[in-house]
């Protein structure tokens, strides 16, 4: 077990933005730990898991996801500013979350009918401070109208032609079906993705969620609607939208849009 920490340690050092082998480096010394390592093993043991653990942490945001996603080493990503203002869901005006506002597609013109209810919640992704909830109470479902709706759409946001961009946000669902919540940004199909993407089922659980593309057609501004489709709750937070700078020959290979669930 030893041998394999220090083999694992050499191979780290040659190459630290391979996440699998840093990831086998912490189990290896973790399990020396617990098995109980000589004294005079133990410095370096505790060392090492306090480096690894570090670096881990250091690697578990947006940018070490797109490098995971694109298949490129850690370094050869950059991402650009943030382009979603209160994605966070920080504050608040008048039971609005500011720089957003409520998308209400439930009234039973054009759509089917149904009741939502929305507004700031306690339950958060980092596990302090604030987040956006809907709740669907009910909804019909006339099959002769479009499926009822509602959420929160972001302020305009323009962007650049033939641009590689990372959609990242957290959420949470409970009681949902599923294809009860989702996003969408344009009916384009070079924008992005094309009509309403939905999302997995989190049965309760925070996770995040990744969307990596391009977006082809000449500057535009466009909305983000993230929303409910049905009874249960659908809780969301981090909201973050930024370009992907990356050499174009890593980048180019891109020929579809990545979703991934974390």
């Amino acid at each position: 077990m030893s041998e394999a920490a220090r083999w694992y340690e050499q191979y780290n050092a040659l190459a630290p933005d391979d996440l699998l082998g840093l990831k086998r480096l912490s189990e290896t010394c973790t399990a020396l730990e617990q098995a109980g390592a000589e004294d005079e093993n133990r410095i370096v043991i505790d060392q090492i898991l306090t480096e690894e653990q570090e670096s881990l942490a250091l690697c578990a945001d947006d940018r070490c996801v797109v490098a995971e996603l694109l298949d490129v080493p850690v370094n050869a990503v950059t991402l650009g500013p943030e382009l979603i203002e209160n994605g966070g869901f920080e504050e608040w005006s008048n039971n609005q979350p500011v720089w957003w506002r409520w998308s209400d597609m439930a009234t039973g013109d054009i759509w089917n009918k149904g009741v939502f209810v929305a507004g700031q919640d306690v339950f958060s992704w980092t596990g302090g401070g604030k987040s956006a909830r809907i709740d669907g109470l009910w909804v019909r479902r006339d099959a002769n109208l479009p499926g009822s709706r509602a959420g929160y759409a972001s302020s305009g946001v323009a962007l650049l032609p033939d641009t590689l961009y990372l959609i990242a946000f957290s959420y949470r669902t409970d009681r949902l079906k599923e294809g009860g919540s989702g996003l969408w940004i344009a009916s384009d199909p070079d924008v992005l993705f094309q009509y309403e993407h939905y999302l997995p089922l989190t049965q309760g659980s925070w996770r995040r969620y990744y969307i990596l593309g391009r977006n082809l057609p000449d500057r535009e501004i466009r909305t983000l609607y993230l929303r409910s489709w049905a009874t249960g709750s659908f809780l969301l937070d981090d909201i973050s939208l930024r370009t992907v700078l990356a050499s174009s020959l890593l980048t180019d290979s891109l020929q579809s849009t990545i979703f991934s669930l974390k």
